[in-house]
């Protein structure tokens, strides 16, 4: 039926978009060399030698910071993380300033049942400005606390680095008129507890206008503006006059607020400090392990961080820091050049320009008998089908590999080593489904219906977002509308010759907008969400596909299945370099996990891991037989099964409860004790057994927020709490209980390292192994119980 209604010369590809090889290759090479240069623009600036100009930021100069900052791995609590507080707080006075530390003892109910703390130290100093006091303060923070197996250069040393080289550039330059704060904070990396003290308990926390917070989840890439505060108006206008490279998109946003991802910001944002947030995300494999170290780190992602901060904070270091406002922006970066942004107010109208041009095209399709209704509709359940068969396919196929490499399991949020090979080969694989789909239906459709039933799949995508994700209209608006422009051209010049040059130019000027605002994101989305949602980052990549069908179908016209069929082999390529550079080596190092766990009660301890099986080096503890079940007798609660072999029990003090105070009260039982660890571990958890009703627990003097009975022991789960960097002279506990109650507690504390065994010669770890980031990892655990 659909067929019998479309001329004959549109019905396929070869009919309506017959031209010559020279002109196909003029356009292939404009659309990849616009990919290419897309591409290029989501490069990091090149980095800045030490001998550059005093007033300008040099990561060359930042990276002298880096070799301190990132000698060893320095946890909250830690005597490494000590150091690196003593080194920031050292060069923050040898540049004329008076830095102070900040000390607190922070709680928070995480969940039902988890309550965790820490005694922090933040260090904060300040930069005076010639208005001093005169208005708010621009707040430039990172945190210097790193996860228990990390260096912590890139996340988050390369930041501090960044700041300490502004501040000496600044120093060399003009006076700024507002005050500048810096905000080092400790506690990140066990749950935001730093930025949580700042804007509790300091003082100065009622000064800051603006935060600008920066990090890291990779070790390269380009740094990317990822996250503001509402009513961002003011912030991106400033972000776009000052960053002389400014990645950023307000869809990276409203893709972040959906993940379970936070940093320091989120704190300072419900505090409704304005700001923006900052990070490189590139090679992830390398996140919150050892391999986040000097060597691994891009020079120039550090220039990059730099070139923000220092040109941040002279843009709003002197403008007026009032930059709240009660209008969003809609923006995006074009190149990592220029930032175009536009009042979100403006999103509804231009949805509502790219229906009517949808419509008046259909409209003008239909009368010149282009087009039919039925035909569009088959189109877009053509394109459905292509949204649905790419990204299955590519899921699938991740699927096997998986299954194939069982060992990538071990590594860590599914981002394994050169997953860049993969990324590609999954495009690549994308391309050739969804051309080689296309091909197959124009023989029954024709190009057009194609073309209008992708576009009525992205209205359809558009009108949900601009309702739903405003941030995201962009990148279906502006694209849709080079389309729908550059089809409405093809339709106006339908009778000329299918070589003209014409048709050339305008199907190369209808690409323009959807591959430089599509490219960058799919970019970005297959290094932000890891090879395990490849999928989701290729469902971007057939939407792209959908825009350019008039495009692949004028480049397939005399050799229809040429471009599947390279794509395929591109594919099958990637995936082999994938397959062949992705395992482990000196180079790439397989996590492993072993802890040592001690019953002071029993008298007992055990080796322990959370790997699946023992490797190389953990046979030495688990022997190649271990057992595997739970550790309740070391950790209350955890039913979780580990790898275990019995060990050797090494004098090791137990941590200690002491009574303070045992008082009754009317309808309570008021328990006070101090809880310490004899062996100066820096984490302590205590845990409520079972049956256990604990009604209320106040730590170092903070009452917990706690709902009745929210921290009550099931018959199976206890209530636990966690504090990290433990004072030398302990914690204390006021627990409530009800009268006549009896309390059972266990206590057990950590220590960042394995203990020496007199009877256990421990071989090194090889090079081609390295701790895993769990908790767990290459720790020292003491545990013992108490009644009172």
């Amino acid at each position: 039926m659909v067929q019998a209604a479309i001329p004959k010369t549109v019905t396929t590809p070869a009919s309506w978009l017959r031209i010559g090889s020279v002109k196909e290759l003029m356009l292939l090479l404009l659309l990849v060399v616009l990919v290419l240069l897309t591409l290029y623009g989501m490069n990091p600036p090149d980095s800045v030698p030490v001998n550059a100009p005093l007033s300008e930021f040099s990561s060359g100069r930042a990276m002298q910071h880096l070799k301190v900052l990132s000698t060893n791995s320095h946890p909250i609590g830690s005597a490494d993380h000590k150091r690196v507080g003593g080194y920031i707080l050292a060069e923050l006075a040898s540049m004329g300033l008076s830095p102070k530390i900040q000390q607190a003892s922070i709680v928070q109910q995480v969940e039902s049942g988890f309550v965790r703390g820490a005694s922090l130290q933040n260090i904060v100093a300040r930069l005076n400005g010639t208005e001093q006091g005169a208005g708010q303060a621009l707040m430039l923070t990172a945190h210097y606390d790193s996860k228990q197996s990390s260096f912590g250069a890139s996340d988050d040393g390369a930041a501090i680095s960044a700041i300490l080289e502004t501040l000496r550039a600044l120093k060399a330059g003009a006076p700024l008129k507002n005050d500048v704060i810096l905000l080092f904070t400790d506690g990140e990396e066990i749950g935001l507890l730093g930025a949580k003290a700042f804007v509790e308990e300091h003082p100065w926390a009622k000064d800051v206008g603006l935060v600008l917070n920066f990090e890291a989840r990779g070790a390269s890439g380009p740094v990317m503006m990822f996250e503001t505060s509402k009513g961002n108006r003011n912030l991106i206008d400033g972000l776009a006059q000052a960053a002389p490279y400014p990645v950023a998109n307000s869809l990276l946003y409203e893709i972040y607020r959906l993940l379970p991802n936070d940093t320091d910001l989120t704190e300072f944002k419900k505090s409704q400090m304005p700001g923006m947030n900052f990070a490189f995300i590139n090679e992830p494999s390398r996140y919150h392990t050892a391999l986040d170290n000097l060597q691994n780190l891009d020079e120039r992602s550090l220039q990059h961080h730099g070139s923000y901060v220092l040109a941040l904070t002279r843009y709003f270091g002197n403008h007026n820091l009032n930059v709240r406002s009660d209008r969003d922006v809609v923006y995006f970066d074009l190149f990592g050049r220029t930032l175009v942004h536009y009042p979100a107010v403006l999103v509804l109208p231009l949805t509502a320009l790219v229906v009517i041009s949808f419509v008046a095209l259909v409209c003008y399709g239909l009368r010149k008998r282009i087009a039919t209704l039925a035909g569009i509709v088959i189109g877009f359940l053509a394109f459905l089908v292509s949204l649905i068969v790419g990204p299955g396919i590519v899921a699938l196929v991740w699927w096997v590999i998986s299954s194939l490499r069982s060992d990538y399991a071990v590594m860590p949020r599914g981002d394994i080593y050169h997953s860049e090979f993969y990324s590609l080969g999954f495009a690549a694989l994308s391309v050739a489904i969804c051309s080689a789909l296309y091909i197959l239906f124009s023989k029954k459709l024709g190009v057009h219906h194609l073309a209008l039933g992708a576009l009525l799949g992205g209205l359809i995508l558009l009108l949900a977002a601009s309702f739903f994700l405003p941030g995201s209209s962009y990148l279906l608006a502006w694209p849709m509308l080079g389309s729908l422009i550059a089809l409405a051209l093809i339709f106006a010049i339908a009778g000329d010759e299918s070589r003209s040059t014409k048709r050339m130019v305008v199907l190369a000027l209808g690409a323009i907008p959807a591959v430089v605002l599509f490219v960058p994101m799919i970019y970005i989305l297959f290094a932000a969400l890891s090879l395990n949602l490849a999928a989701a980052s290729c469902v971007l990549l057939v939407l792209l596909l959908g825009l350019l069908i008039p495009q692949l179908s004028y480049l397939s016209a005399r050799s229809k299945w040429l471009l599947p069929t390279a794509m395929v082999t591109i594919g099958l390529c990637c995936i082999t370099l994938g397959l062949a550079y992705s395992g482990f080596s000196a180079s790439q190092p397989r996590p492993d996990n072993i802890f040592y766990s001690l019953n002071a009660d029993r008298q007992e301890a055990v080796w322990a891991s959370t790997d699946a099986s023992p490797d190389q080096w953990t046979k030495q503890f688990l022997t190649a037989n271990p057992q595997h079940s739970p550790l309740e007798d070391y950790f209350p609660g955890t039913f979780r099964p580990f790898l275990k072999n019995q060990a050797d029990v090494v004098a090791l003090p137990a941590p200690e409860i002491k009574v303070l105070n045992d008082s009754a009260q009317e309808n309570k039982r008021l328990v006070h004790v101090r809880v310490t660890s004899i062996r100066q571990a820096p984490l302590i958890s205590v845990y409520g057994e079972p049956d256990t009703e604990i009604r209320e627990i106040v730590i170092n003097g903070k009452r917990t927020a706690l709902e009745q009975g929210s921290v009550t022991a099931s018959a199976k789960a206890p209530w636990v709490m966690r504090y990290y960097a433990l004072p030398a002279e302990g914690l204390e506990l006021v627990l409530e209980l009800q009268p006549q109650a009896q309390v059972k507690l266990k206590v057990v504390d950590q220590s960042y390292e394995l203990p020496v065994l007199p009877n256990f010669s421990v071989t090194a770890r090889p090079e081609n192994l390295m701790p895993s980031s769990a908790p767990w990892s290459d720790a020292t655990f003491v545990t013992k119980s108490f009644v009172f």
